[in-house]
């Protein structure tokens, strides 16, 4: 991802300012300077992943049967800064009985009921390096299906993992995963 980061009418008055100034796409260079993390970023990475980790751990003490949706988001951000998070700049996910409606959606009023299936999709920063962490819960019991389709992602998962390799080709990965999926 690429972005300008300055309103577009600073842009416009910089260029004005700078006649005959060719401005070249320099993003696949970027790009590739950056796959590369120094120790520092890989620590600051690793620490926004524990803080995550941790505000999802805390699940069970910051949400509750039936808290507005908007508030298990608002409870979720405030435990990630509460942690050490500069920001969480994205936060969706969605709560359904027996399955998934829509599950990627901003916060509603609706009511956090027993026998949700609950999924968070979230994305702590801290100094400008962000994790993607996603974790589906359970309030309160859930039905037979829906637990056995959450062990079969767990399962899923596990697998894909135990695929990463050099050389792997991200397709090859996702054909074998899905295959995983359908057998079960």
């Amino acid at each position: 991802e690429t972005s300008l980061r300055m309103p577009l009418a600073d842009y416009e008055r910089l260029m004005a300012s700078l006649p005959g100034l060719d401005l070249v796409d320099a993003t696949s260079m970027v790009r590739s300077l950056r796959m590369v993390k120094s120790e520092a970023e890989i620590e600051k990475i690793a620490h926004i992943c524990t803080i995550a980790s941790n505000a999802f751990a805390r699940a069970h003490e910051i949400f509750y049967e039936g808290q507005p949706f908007a508030e298990v988001f608002r409870a979720f951000r405030m435990e990630c800064l509460a942690q050490g998070a500069d920001d969480v700049p994205y936060l969706a996910g969605g709560a359904d009985i027996g399955g998934y409606q829509d599950i990627i959606s901003p916060p509603s009023q609706r009511l956090l009921q027993k026998g949700d299936i609950l999924s968070l999709n979230s994305f702590p920063m801290i100094s400008g390096y962000y994790t993607a962490l996603e974790r589906t819960m359970f309030a309160g019991s859930v039905d037979a299906t829906s637990l056995g389709i959450w062990q079969a992602n767990i399962a899923a998962h596990e697998y894909g993992i135990s695929l990463l390799k050099p050389g792997m080709r991200c397709s090859e990965i996702t054909h074998k995963i899905n295959t995983f999926l359908e057998d079960r």
